[in-house]
């Protein structure tokens, strides 16, 4: 039986926990979920039944009857919690999982590492502490679309640019050059559905004549409203889900300063950072090119590249052997960074 082990300091939104739900959908055996935090993730929601909670705390509580031969821990926090638990077992396969983001020094080196980027791959294998580590960086699996057409009447049916994310200045750049094609093509709606986490941004976005939609209702599970873009903007797993869909997904470009077409030739490249703002790669096209060209590119299925096989992590799992965690391996430093950040909180 496997233990997922996932932590959550605020609402519980980011493109990990979604992750973690389609491992979740794809595994066919007995599972359990541990979520560290006061709010379950809204993604996982629909696995309640199988969810038990435990609070941020210093010392936390786990409370857990059952037996598990596999901890695996989607976080850095989570791992903190996970080792805890599964120090207390006779033998266990425990696993840390990094989502993606650049490499730091004081990310845990687990003696299991499972890994959704090649770029984490290439740093964390180099660690001797490190025995098992794999990426494997698809992760969607297909799932169903709503009617928009109430929407598309809305934006009188004009060719509606799409992106799907956190109103967040984690992702500056990518606004940034949203906004100033908004300005430039009146012609298309730009339209963006996310929970708002930068004021400043949101109203900057809202000045450029682009639509935002961050009610409940769209942002609950926002992949469903993808059936509203002719062309979609985005980074991380919401490009995976759009191009998973076959819509023209741009990302932005961290080499030609634009938001460029992800396609056969560039997809590895792109993905080797995760689809982030950090991505440098080449592109036959962007998507002002795109927007003002009448012979649209046509765009080759991607799916293969970023559909999920369950096997690959069940093949994970079997190749592990089962270990006793000896507490001297605790990851002191990382703990003591989670002590400095509880406390602050408590402020």
């Amino acid at each position: 039986m496997v233990l997922f082990v996932v932590s959550t300091w605020g609402e519980g939104r980011g493109g990990h926990f979604n992750t973690l739900a389609t491992y979740i959908k794809a595994y066919k055996s007995p599972y359990h979920i541990l979520v560290v935090g006061k709010n379950i993730p809204p993604v996982l929601k629909e696995f309640e039944v199988n969810i038990t909670q435990t609070s941020l705390s210093l010392i936390p509580k786990i409370e857990l009857n059952q037996k598990f031969e596999i901890i695996h821990c989607f976080d850095q926090w989570a791992y903190l919690i996970g080792f805890i638990y599964a120090s207390k077992c006779e033998k266990v396969k425990l696993i840390l999982t990094k989502s993606g983001g650049i490499n730091t020094i004081w990310f845990p080196r687990a003696r299991n590492m499972w890994l959704i980027s090649k770029e984490n791959y290439d740093y964390y294998s180099s660690f001797k502490s490190v025995e098992k580590i794999k990426f494997y960086d698809n992760r969607v699996v297909d799932f169903d679309l709503i009617d928009v057409s109430h929407l598309k009447e809305k934006f009188q049916n004009s060719c509606i640019i799409l992106r799907i994310g956190r109103i967040s200045e984690y992702y500056r750049k990518s606004f940034s050059k949203m906004m100033d094609y908004s300005k430039k093509y009146e012609k298309c709606k730009f339209v963006v559905i996310g929970t708002v986490e930068s004021d400043l941004l949101y109203n900057e976005l809202i000045a450029s004549n682009i639509e935002v939609l961050n009610q409940p209702e769209y942002t609950k599970n926002a992949r469903k409203y993808l059936g509203l873009a002719d062309l979609f903007i985005g980074q991380g797993r919401s490009a995976m889900e759009a191009i998973f869909k076959e819509i023209p997904t741009f990302v932005f470009n961290n080499k030609h300063n634009a938001l460029d077409l992800v396609e056969s030739q560039n997809i590895e490249t792109v993905k080797f950072q995760n689809f982030s703002e950090r991505a440098t790669f080449d592109s036959s096209c962007n998507l002002e090119e795109y927007i003002t060209s009448k012979d649209h590119k046509m765009i080759t299925n991607l799916r293969p590249y970023v559909e999920y096989n369950p096997t690959q992590l069940t093949n994970f799992y079997e190749v592990l052997h089962s270990k006793k965690i000896k507490f001297s391996a605790f990851p002191l430093l990382l703990y003591l960074r989670y002590v400095v950040r509880i406390l602050k909180r408590k402020r």
